[in-house]
């Protein structure tokens, strides 16, 4: 007998449990319960924002390139699940395992391996001032904290064209 996966938040570097229960997901192409996940509150968000306000500082000042590998990585271990993940998304979106949740799960790593890579020619510039004595330097900083908030149909996809640019840019995410 399969047992129901019960599925966690993860909050400030840890996989946490909502305060206020859980409830079921349920597969559109049998009507069985594939997952149970947490029923987030205001207060859970409101601990998701303080971590990611909290780690922002420790975010900004990781240097370009260690960002890159951290993404290159996670685009790793999505290629590295391709099979399992497309298979996920297809029970629970109901989208064909083939022509749908497989390109979506490789278009996903690949916006991760894209974010990696742009981050690292993103340069300042140098602009030229009336006053000749001076010069314009103008220079690209993270913004923060970013929250995402995405629509249901592409559940890997349409988040990671947000996340992978917003963790490149050294910002930290609500999602």
């Amino acid at each position: 007998m399969e047992t129901t996966k019960t599925l966690k938040m993860f909050i400030a570097g840890e996989w946490v449990d909502s305060q206020s229960g859980e409830f079921n997901v349920t597969s559109p192409v049998d009507g069985r319960v594939i997952y149970k996940v947490p029923r987030g509150t205001r207060e859970d968000a409101k601990r998701a924002i303080d971590a990611a306000y909290e780690a922002k500082e420790e975010a900004r000042r990781m240097p370009v390139y260690e960002r890159a590998k951290l993404l290159h990585r996670v685009a790793q271990i999505i290629s590295s699940r391709r099979e399992e993940l497309a298979r996920q998304l297809s029970i629970e979106q109901g989208k064909p395992y083939a022509t749908e949740a497989l390109p979506e799960i490789d278009e996903t790593a690949e916006n991760f391996r894209i974010a990696a890579e742009d981050i690292k020619r993103l340069d300042g510039r140098i602009m030229p001032s009336r006053d000749p004595q001076k010069l314009i330097l103008i220079s690209y900083e993270p913004y923060g904290v970013f929250s995402v908030i995405t629509p249901w149909n592409y559940p890997f996809l349409i988040p990671s064209e947000y996340i992978a640019p917003a963790l490149a840019a050294g910002n930290t995410v609500v999602f």
